[in-house]
């Protein structure tokens, strides 16, 4: 269960900047920041051995000798604390008009996980809380912005669950422990978190590897109502004893589509023209642990798209461009 949490990021601002730009397009505000929490579905395991859907994941090199089968196999009551730290950059213009820049307060979570069970076939019964979320380096933020980001992610602390991940880390199932009488917005905030812990997911190949080994996962993440092709090329360029250092690399494409984003007046219509993302980090896994040791990745994108009004005909769509680089830190203890 490892490092694919930055996947779907690169869209997460999205919903509220395009409502910022409709309501009010001569300023920005806080509200063009508030949707930093929202990532994409990872699709899971049902059943078997094999990390994903076969049709899905290709072995691309089985690298050099010697080889070996990778699994992973926590001991049972085992403890960890994952701390992830993210930071990002967004450059909009709308109708061709640059909107002023803000800087951005990073954003902290930390993760404590227990491994509850390690079934005879090496599947691994995780339970989770997470325990501390705020905003980072806001000192060059505006106040308002930071207080909106910080409330959001105050919402995450004492969230529990739990996750079966198999011997080769894919995630197999993840629930939350939800209270019966959460309203509406907190329930949204639930699943897109979620969402988030479904992705925390290197699955590693179960045949026999060595350095040099290269594998691809494709996927079709959904991010704030958008329908993502995506392709993840893993490369382990170290080996030693237990401990496995990946090389990542991402590319993210989106066809013309018109999504429902959350948080969008109800008569706004979208348009997008044009979504491309790449990204490279790197990752090291430890075979009996359940969290990435230390990992980073940085990801750009360009998303190019049209907002109207379906209550206005005489309004002409607004084109929108917006490029975004997102840093994304994590380590364990």
């Amino acid at each position: 269960m490892k490092s694919k949490l930055w996947r779907g990021c690169t869209l997460v601002l999205l919903a509220g900047s395009i409502a910022a730009s409709i309501e009010r397009p001569q300023t920005a505000s806080a509200d063009v920041r508030v949707a930093p929490l929202q990532t994409a579905q990872l699709d899971t395991v049902e059943s078997g051995d094999r990390p994903t859907d076969t049709n899905r994941f290709q072995l691309l090199d089985r690298g050099v000798e010697p080889r070996q089968e990778l699994s992973f196999s926590p001991p049972e009551n085992s403890k960890e604390i994952l701390s992830v730290i993210t930071n990002m950059d967004m450059n909009m213009s709308i109708a061709g008009r640059m909107i002023p820049a803000m800087d951005m307060p990073g954003m902290m979570m930390k993760m404590e996980t227990v491994v509850d069970r390690v079934e005879d076939n090496g599947d691994i019964h995780v339970s989770f809380v997470y325990t501390e979320s705020d905003v980072t380096d806001a000192a060059n933020s505006p106040p308002m912005m930071v207080e909106a980001i910080r409330s959001e992610l105050q919402k995450i602390v004492g969230m529990t669950g739990t996750m079966l991940v198999n011997k080769h880390g894919a995630t197999k199932l993840a629930n939350f422990d939800l209270p019966s009488n959460i309203d509406p917005n907190t329930q949204q905030l639930f699943d897109r978190t979620m969402s988030s812990i479904e992705e925390i997911s290197t699955p590693l190949p179960s045949e026999a590897i060595g350095v040099g080994a290269r594998w691809q996962i494709a996927n079709s993440p959904a991010v704030n109502g958008m329908k993502l092709e995506q392709i993840a090329t893993y490369e382990i360029v170290e080996l030693q004893d237990n401990r496995i250092t990946l090389d990542i690399a991402v590319t993210q494409n989106a066809d013309p589509q018109s999504p429902q984003l959350p948080g969008m007046p109800p008569d706004a219509t979208i348009d997008l023209k044009s979504y491309t993302g790449n990204g490279r980090g790197t990752v090291i896994l430890q075979l009996d642990k359940m969290m990435p040791v230390r990992g980073s990745i940085a990801i750009d994108s360009n998303t190019q798209m049209e907002i109207g009004s379906k209550s206005s005909n005489s309004v002409q769509a607004m084109p929108v461009e917006m490029d975004m680089t997102m840093q994304m830190d994590m380590e364990s203890l």
